[in-house]
């Protein structure tokens, strides 16, 4: 027969034998909750609060040229939107890639999801500057010579813009692609100059401007640089005004200003650029 254990044996026994227990306990729990985080995970990232809906896509206030349906023509070009949540940490990423596809979209330039479940794009939008007069019919291009989609303006809209006479090329590719003609470029970046932030009673109507025409293109003015390409305005009583170069282009003609200050001038002076004496308003000389 064993000797009877002692107060303190008693005690130490009891220490151990709980302890076991508590082992056994959060052995269970860690069976029963383990396999149901990731369960309880996938709840949350269905759950109704975090998916994605068109209402919860945010773009900038557009300039009044812009249409304002592009949200809405994003998501439907992205139907697998409709499977994603906040919570998805490639989401952002993606909804810039797809709203950098539209054609009306210059840049995207951050995406940002607050905590009201608003996801906020901030982008740089695409203004048109001019249309090009092609047999065709008529393009609308931004200032960097980047097809818009003509189907987004009335024919009162695009017959309102600085007009493009003389390009012969026609677009390379889609609505929100380069032209693909380097003078179309050029003609864009003086037409944005005759229409600044979208003014045309500045210099375009006030003028009574009817077209920037642009050079035929040869072999040669290739090998010159298209940038030293000279362009001419028409008035709309037929009256030539030699332009030349597109900004930038060369150093020994006046300045863009210069030249819209000598126009100023001619038109304070004689009160119209249209005069049947006069064959052609040259800006170009340097004085």
């Amino acid at each position: 027969m064993e000797p009877p254990l002692t107060r303190i044996e008693r005690m130490r026994q009891s220490l151990l034998s709980a302890k076991a227990l508590g082992a056994m306990v959060l052995a269970g729990l860690a069976v029963v909750l383990v396999p149901s985080i990731p369960s309880t995970w996938s709840s949350v990232e269905q759950s109704e609060r975090f998916r994605l809906t068109q209402d919860r896509l945010e773009l900038p206030a557009p300039p009044d040229v812009v249409p304002r349906k592009i949200v809405a023509q994003t998501w439907e070009r992205h139907p697998e939107w409709t499977k994603r949540n906040l919570l998805d940490r490639s989401l952002a990423r993606d909804i810039a890639a797809g709203f950098a596809e539209h054609p009306w979209i210059a840049m995207v330039d951050r995406v940002e999801k607050s905590r009201d479940g608003r996801v906020v794009i901030s982008v740089q939008y695409r203004v048109p500057v001019a249309v090009i007069e092609t047999h065709r019919g008529l393009y609308p291009i931004d200032s960097q010579g980047v097809l818009l989609p003509s189907q987004d303006f009335s024919l009162t809209e695009s017959s309102a813009l600085p007009r493009i006479r003389g390009i012969r090329s026609i677009p390379n590719g889609q609505p929100g692609k380069p032209w693909g003609d380097p003078a179309v470029v050029a003609a864009a970046r003086i037409c944005e100059i005759l229409m600044p932030n979208q003014n045309l009673e500045q210099y375009w109507k006030r003028f009574h401007l009817e077209a920037l025409i642009a050079p035929a293109l040869t072999e040669e003015s290739y090998a010159a640089g298209v940038e030293m390409l000279t362009f001419e305005l028409v008035t709309e009583g037929g009256q030539r005004v030699i332009w030349g170069h597109s900004p930038g282009a060369d150093a020994l003609e006046p300045t863009p200003r210069q030249k819209l200050g000598r126009l100023e001038h001619y038109l304070t002076t004689y009160k119209t650029l249209d005069d049947p004496d006069v064959a052609w308003i040259d800006v170009t000389p340097i004085e």
